[in-house]
């Protein structure tokens, strides 16, 4: 993370540990506190992670760091595990970016209607903005989400002031596209109830 970036302290390791988990706008991780200017006081006194397990993400441009180092043969069980896990890119859009415009996941606005804790999943209402959704005010309602991973259009689930509901698990999801009348977006960040 380089100096200066602005973080939010959100919760700190067990005993004597120095590792806090953080989020900033692009990214929610973990880091050492002695890697950071946050005074020791201030650290102690934040909420442990105990009985909680916060969803981490990087999407900022510091975040792409080395792969994987491969074992002499190029190969091995960690290399298998990770051909067999890792996920299909997201199908190409170009097609549909003829019709709408392309926003990142920072220009959906996500309202949050309701948590499943089993399923660790959100009942939520989208709009895709033309801004960053903290700051936007040309927003228009999210109409249809095509779930790659299934194949499939997820139904809404109802409706709440006008916009669609619909249940989307927690995290960074870039299995889905998400579509309004003139924008869409191949990914989404729904926040577990713990850091919103």
């Amino acid at each position: 993370m380089p100096d200066g970036t602005l973080f939010r302290p959100l919760y700190r390791n067990f005993n004597e540990s120095s590792m806090m988990f953080i989020a900033g706008e692009d990214f929610a991780l973990y880091i050492d506190r002695r890697w950071t200017n946050l005074p020791e006081p201030v650290y102690r006194a934040l909420p442990t992670l105990e009985g909680v397990s916060p969803i981490a993400f990087c999407n900022a441009y510091w975040c792409s760091g080395p792969g994987p180092t491969p074992t002499p043969t190029g190969g091995g069980p960690l290399i298998a595990l990770l051909v067999q896990t890792t996920p299909d890119a997201t199908p190409d859009t170009g097609e549909l970016s003829i019709e709408k415009t392309q926003i990142s996941w920072t220009n959906v606005r996500v309202t949050y209607l309701a948590d499943n804790a089993s399923t660790r999943t959100a009942q939520v209402t989208l709009e895709v903005c033309a801004q960053r959704a903290d700051v936007a005010t040309a927003c228009e309602p999210v109409t249809r989400v095509f779930d790659n991973a299934t194949g499939t259009e997820r139904p809404p689930l109802g409706q709440s002031n006008g916009l669609n509901i619909y249940e989307i698990r927690y995290g960074y999801n870039t299995n889905l596209i998400i579509e309004g009348t003139t924008r869409f977006s191949t990914d989404v960040w729904i926040s577990d109830p713990t850091i919103r």
